[in-house]
């Protein structure tokens, strides 16, 4: 996450972009991977049934209500699973003992448990939680199963897995942090911290290292690509605008980063601009 400098903050500006600091433009969010694997067929399904779900509200008829979890799971489990709640958890990847406090409305059902339910019967988000009138009781998927992913107790993560996971990471490229192996571990990140300072320490420091680098090389290609594109004006015999050169970097939020905008009036000087 990005380090902004103390100080107050301006109020809310029209140049102001969502995820920046307003005190001087700095993204505060994490740095996207620039390699991403293909979405699967499962998360292109959440896109599209996330977006259904939020119009759900706009499509509720005067007089009308959502129905609840429990009620809306019961349908699900007599309609596509023959009433059996065991069967119905083993196809969307939960616990028997879960499904059934969903069934008897203990706690409601989580939205990745409604996710999978659609996605496994075919059932619309509108089908399930305004009419429960369904176009068929065959699972267009009845061969896909969820893994079940059960949690595990900090005592029950052996001293042996952190340590290897540690090791692993150090001899990695450094993308890896203790934050990120505690989430593969299924454990808090201060877990991993107090099993194993030392690693934790020599991680987390081969981590900033592979930070900084990535950092560099962002700012290297940046400078590459501000050169490039004022050496096309001073070709064509232009000053460009502020406009013109957040059109040509393909940035427009250039100038509100301190390094961004330093670099810029450092390429502009070495070429008269």
């Amino acid at each position: 996450m990005s380090q902004v400098p103390e100080g107050g903050q301006y109020p809310f500006v029209a140049n102001a972009r969502v995820g920046c600091c307003r005190h001087c433009g700095a993204w505060m969010g994490a740095v996207p991977n620039e390699e991403c694997a293909c979405p699967t067929e499962f998360e292109v399904f959440v896109a599209q049934q996330s977006e259904e779900l939020l119009q759900l509200v706009a499509q509720v008829p005067a007089g009308s209500h959502l129905l609840p979890s429990n009620v809306v799971v019961q349908a699900l489990r007599d309609i596509f699973f023959y009433g059996n709640a065991a069967e119905m958890a083993r196809a969307l990847g939960e616990l028997s003992g879960q499904t059934n406090g969903y069934v008897s409305g203990e706690f409601p059902a989580p939205l990745h448990f409604f996710m999978r339910a659609a996605f496994v019967t075919g059932a619309s988000m509108h089908q399930m939680f305004l009419t429960n009138d369904f176009d068929s009781d065959e699972r267009i998927r009845s061969e896909h199963n969820f893994e079940v992913r059960r949690a595990q107790s900090r005592s029950a993560r052996k001293q042996e897995d952190i340590d290897e996971a540690l090791m692993g990471a150090l001899g990695g490229d450094g993308s890896k942090s203790v934050r990120a192996i505690a989430i593969d571990l299924c454990i808090e990140p201060v877990t991993v911290w107090r099993r194993s300072p030392g690693l934790s320490a020599q991680v987390s420091r081969h981590h900033a290292s592979y930070v900084a680098a990535v950092a560099a090389s962002r700012r290297e290609a940046f400078e590459s690509r501000v050169q490039e594109v004022l050496m096309r004006f001073k070709c064509r015999g232009m000053c460009p605008t502020k406009s013109e050169l957040m059109e040509a970097l393909g940035d427009p939020a250039c100038f509100l980063n301190d390094w961004k905008r330093a670099v810029i009036r450092q390429q502009s000087r070495k070429l008269d601009l």
